[in-house]
């Protein structure tokens, strides 16, 4: 089998990584096996993923904050619709934030109601608001990818490696103990805490 391309590392800066020219079959079932555990082992840390859909997908959310409501990372306004209950909004009607995130490579996080409040049924808490867009990042970070390739190069020789798998940490299942002070530090900034309340 041919190494297959991961979202945030290639076959071949894998391969470079681990110091491997030319791939056993044997050793490239484990390298791919390794940066796909380690890919979505960062994306479920993190709490979201860091390549932006190539198609929309729509979801639907509630807020308790009248004006603001939390979303899932929107990684661009392509195709971007938002309806309040039965309107559907205009671009005047709302404000997508963290300002100017795009000028910095991130996605937006929230949307701001402009001029009044959210359509929220205040006795029921009814997701009322729904939202149409190319969910991810924009642009892949740096760090994320450094991450996946040290996760996935930890995952391939862990295999092999005198300690085994070490345990279970808040990271997941760790091949080498060493695996978690080298990748969370640099996805720590990038870990999503305040999770939306999308249903779909």
């Amino acid at each position: 089998m041919a190494l297959i391309d991961g979202r945030y590392v290639t076959g071949a800066q894998l391969l470079a990584h681990v110091g491997i020219t030319t791939a056993t079959a044997a050793e490239e079932l484990r390298l791919q096996i390794a940066l796909d555990s380690a890919e979505d082992m960062i994306d479920d840390w993190c709490q979201r993923t860091f390549s932006v859909a190539s198609q929309t997908s729509t979801r639907i959310y509630t807020t308790l904050d009248p004006y603001v409501v939390q979303v899932d990372d929107i990684g661009s306004t392509t195709s971007l619709a938002i309806v309040d209950g039965s309107d559907t909004l205009a671009s005047g009607d709302y404000q997508l934030e963290p300002l100017n995130a795009d000028k910095r490579s991130r996605p937006w996080t929230q949307i701001r109601r402009l001029g009044t409040t959210w359509d929220i049924p205040t006795n029921t808490r009814q997701a009322t608001i729904t939202v149409t867009a190319r969910h991810g990042w924009p642009t892949i970070p740096d760090q994320v990818r450094r991450a996946a390739l040290a996760a996935a190069g930890w995952l391939f020789t862990g295999a092999t490696a005198p300690l085994g798998v070490a345990g279970v940490n808040e990271f997941g299942p760790m091949r080498l103990s060493a695996m978690a002070p080298l990748v969370v530090p640099l996805l720590t900034d990038y870990r999503r805490g305040d999770r939306s309340f999308g249903l779909a």
